[in-house]
């Protein structure tokens, strides 16, 4: 069915063999979208990445200027039933990417004259350090210059964070 291909935002369906995951470091031997990603980067209950204490909202809100609140939102957030490894056959990846969110596919949606389009794919390394974001046939990265459109790192990578929590929304929540 549908949900085995995993969607508008990328192949492959929920969950699956775990067997190849290790617990001793992060994300060593994850394969693709398993639930030991789920369970290695799962932050307590408690700690509220989302519901941040209004003691913590001076450096959460730092820390979203700088890439952790991408970094936080998919790694150890809603977003990380979605991170897989890269891609063999991914030309558009960064150098040191190890991991994706590939979310491209939602470019191809129609949104209303004002709106700028869903998608992009997200690449981090090993270390859960976001490299870049693919976006519309270009890479931005951390910190690079705008493009002729006016958009900048920190632009696409808002649309990336609303890109994913709607996909999440609509499809792995709702549908």
């Amino acid at each position: 069915g549908r949900m085995a291909e995993g969607g508008p935002g990328g192949r492959g369906g929920r969950g699956g063999d775990v067997s190849g995951a290790s617990s001793s470091g992060w994300w060593d031997g994850v394969p693709n979208r398993t639930q030991a990603v789920i369970d290695e980067l799962r932050v307590p209950f408690n700690t509220g990445l989302m519901l941040v204490p209004w003691t913590d909202a001076e450096k959460y809100n730092a820390d979203n200027e700088r890439d952790r609140g991408l970094e936080d939102f998919v790694l150890r957030g809603i977003g990380q039933h979605r991170v897989e490894r890269v891609r063999g056959d991914d030309e558009d990846a960064p150098a040191g990417a190890t991991y994706a969110v590939y979310l491209a596919a939602m470019e191809t949606l129609e949104v209303r004259s004002g709106f700028e389009k869903l998608g992009g794919n997200a690449y981090f390394t090993s270390a859960g350090v976001a490299k870049g974001i693919y976006y519309l046939g270009r890479l931005y990265r951390p910190g690079g210059p705008p493009d002729s459109d006016g958009r900048d790192w920190q632009h696409v990578r808002t649309v990336f964070q609303g890109s994913l929590s709607a996909l999440i929304t609509a499809w792995d929540h709702l549908y």
